[in-house]
């Protein structure tokens, strides 16, 4: 999907097709019974939209980078799944049809709401059909024009997710029907560029235009079909992962036509090795016979929308390039069966922007940020992952949970599975079993426990279909050598429990020693105890944000006498382990301030609300302890960004 600038709190033709035809009828059997009652009753033109499986789609348009209008013909190629005597497609009521023709004949139909109906088809199960849609008009959606003086740039281009496919070509929206084959021939004023799906087959030259054409061959969702057309400036480079066995992979980029871009456009050669890492982490790369790249539009409301094999991009950023490329794999390759799985494209690929982060670039300060800006911006709201009513755009790519929560339980999977090797052979063969085909939450969860030999019931109970996360209150004390910590875990909107079975605590001494231990809680209100060689001072829950969870408060008043001959839990040893020089941070509530201790100097702290404002500012320059006053903040939930000396540190914290 498109990543929306949705800033999170501060940034918040042929070929597969027998394959393509089995994959259709057996996702057709629940409903195929329906379907062979057509005929024998009176329906609704939506119900004959689920008749056909569509097999190939052939665009003739005229598009030019004055206005969004456009001019031609569709043509559809496909086989009727039942006895069906008319054919249904969608295209907008803004568009005017001309004709309709079928085998050289013109059809009778209609057009209103939204919805095409050809008449008198007559089609036997298993029957192929083709007709043709002549058309024109300027889409209210999905196709824009944009133009901007002061950059000399002018620019028509599609993006269609979830629902506005029909706004520019007759379509079936239905993610589940995946297109064979896209050819497509956009014929423009001479000097202008167009880049699509697929393989530029060839450039016709006419007396004052030119025809560009292209040819996609591998299965495609309806609304990853798109061009964009400028006067751009071509820039490619190529791309060799290890386990590509062909001399390389084209990455084709056009960029705007002036200094400013053109020099812009050299940024994509990261592009390369974040394709070379992902074939290396999730399989090779599903495209790898046609292209990847980038067209740039010029848009102030999309960052960049992952069409099948040529992104549509407002800029060069690492992160969008990093974002849209894991789309690739997730929503192109593997589209979900649904909108209200979206979290199987947005929360893979949003994640793959922190494991190019991780690999590429190694820098934990990023990472860290990463994880908390995700953490924060998923606090927003208490939906489930699940998208329970996917009928609207605003509730499908709602940004707290979509693009922040998702990303985290990705995340906190892997940290669960504790094994690298294990969580990326998942994802290499969800992207290899279902290549080219769609697959939902409960698919991809088979796939998980197949793979590891667990249940996982728990956690997509807990994670993906119910919403909220847990929320810690802790207060311990130590006894010589013993250390003893409380624990209760509430629910920030429910009363279900969340198991987690690797909860990072990090315990750190008078003089700076340190312990990680890992608690597997597994009741809301559990106690734990460990040795500890050292006077333990303060004790950070969740460290290095690796949980979705907020700490609503951390005490050191935990009364022995009253759990000696109560039963506690030893931690897990197993990740126990001490950091090297670590970043600390501690925020004390104390009363109306807020105490900072640190080892480094802290220059300044912002505090951030969960819309994403600065509510309080101070610059201190101070180490070792400093106080910020916090009493006239509202109780809430709120991002503590720290800036030290040497680095930055965001910390999540609640105020009662």
């Amino acid at each position: 999907m498109p990543n929306f600038k949705h800033n999170i709190a501060v940034l918040l033709f042929l070929i597969l097709s027998i394959n393509s035809y089995s994959q259709n009828n057996l996702k057709c059997k629940n409903t195929i019974n329906e379907l062979e009652k057509l005929s024998q009753r009176k329906n609704t033109p939506q119900e004959f939209l689920h008749g056909y499986d569509l097999r190939k789609m052939t665009i003739n348009l005229n598009v030019d980078t004055t206005s969004n209008f456009i001019e031609g013909h569709v043509t559809i190629e496909g086989i009727a799944l039942c006895k069906t005597p008319d054919i249904v497609l969608q295209l907008a009521d803004e568009l005017s049809i001309s004709k309709i023709t079928s085998e050289g004949k013109n059809k009778g139909f209609t057009h209103k709401d939204n919805l095409i109906t050809i008449n008198r088809m007559k089609l036997k199960k298993g029957e192929r059909f083709e007709t043709t849609i002549y058309y024109s008009g300027n889409p209210l959606h999905g196709l824009y024009n944009k133009k901007s003086e002061e950059e000399n740039i002018k620019v028509t281009y599609t993006v269609t997710e979830p629902f506005y496919a029909k706004n520019w070509i007759p379509i079936k929206e239905d993610l589940s029907d995946k297109i064979d084959t896209v050819e497509a021939f956009y014929t423009t004023p001479k000097g202008l560029k167009v880049g699509a799906n697929g393989v530029l087959v060839e450039t016709l030259e006419n007396n004052a235009s030119t025809t560009h054409h292209w040819l996609s061959s591998h299965p495609i969702a309806y609304y990853l079909i798109s061009f964009a057309c400028s006067d751009y400036y071509e820039y490619n480079l190529y791309a060799k992962p290890k386990s590509y066995n062909g001399d390389s992979i084209l990455i084709q980029n056009y960029t705007f036509n002036n200094d400013k871009w053109i020099e812009a456009v050299k940024q994509v050669d990261y592009t390369v090795e974040v394709m070379n890492l992902y074939s290396e982490l999730f399989g090779l790369y599903p495209f790898a016979d046609e292209k990847y790249g980038h067209s740039l539009w010029h848009d102030a409301t999309w960052s960049g929308m992952e069409h099948q094999t040529m992104s549509t991009m407002k800029n060069f950023n690492h992160g969008l390039q990093a974002h849209e490329l894991a789309h690739q794999w997730f929503g192109c390759n593997v589209t979900a069966s649904d909108w209200h799985n979206i979290w199987l494209h947005e929360g893979f690929a949003s994640y793959a922007e922190y494991l190019a982060l991780e690999f590429l670039e190694d820098d934990k300060k990023q990472l860290g940020n990463y994880k908390a800006y995700r953490q924060f911006g998923a606090f927003m709201s208490q939906n489930p992952i699940y998208i329970e009513t996917a009928e609207e755009q605003k509730q499908i790519f709602e940004g707290s949970i979509t693009y922040a929560k998702s990303p985290m339980v990705v995340h906190m999977l892997r940290f669960f599975i504790n094994n690298d090797d294990k969580f990326f052979n998942v994802i290499k063969s969800y992207q290899e079993k279902y290549k080219g085909k769609n697959a939902s939450t409960e698919d991809f969860k088979k796939l998980l426990e197949e793979e590891t030999t667990k249940d996982y019931s728990e956690f997509f109970n807990d994670w993906i279909y119910k919403g909220g996360f847990p929320e810690y209150a802790l207060n311990y004390s130590q006894n010589d050598s013993i250390f003893y910590i409380s624990l209760k875990q509430s629910h920030s909107s429910g009363n279900n429990f969340f198991d987690i079975p690797r909860l990072p605590v990090l315990l750190v001494g008078t003089n700076n020693e340190n312990l990680l231990i890992e608690l597997h809680q597994t009741k809301p209100n559990e106690t734990f105890q460990t040795p500890v060689d050292f006077k333990v001072d303060n004790v950070i829950i969740d460290p290095a944000n690796d949980i979705l969870c907020s700490v609503k408060s951390i005490e050191n008043s935990l009364n022995i006498d009253s759990i000696v001959h109560e039963k506690t839990t030893k931690p897990s040893h197993e990740n126990t382990r001490a950091i090297k020089n670590p970043q600390l941070i501690y925020l004390k509530p104390n009363g109306g301030n807020l105490t900072i201790e640190s080892e480094n100097i802290v220059k300044n702290v912002t505090v951030i609300n969960t819309n994403g404002e600065p509510v309080l500012e101070a610059s201190l320059n101070k180490d070792d302890k400093s106080e910020l006053n916090i009493s006239e903040l509202a109780s809430n939930i709120y991002l503590i960004v720290v800036e030290f000396d040497n680095g930055q540190r965001e910390i999540k914290t609640i105020k009662k």
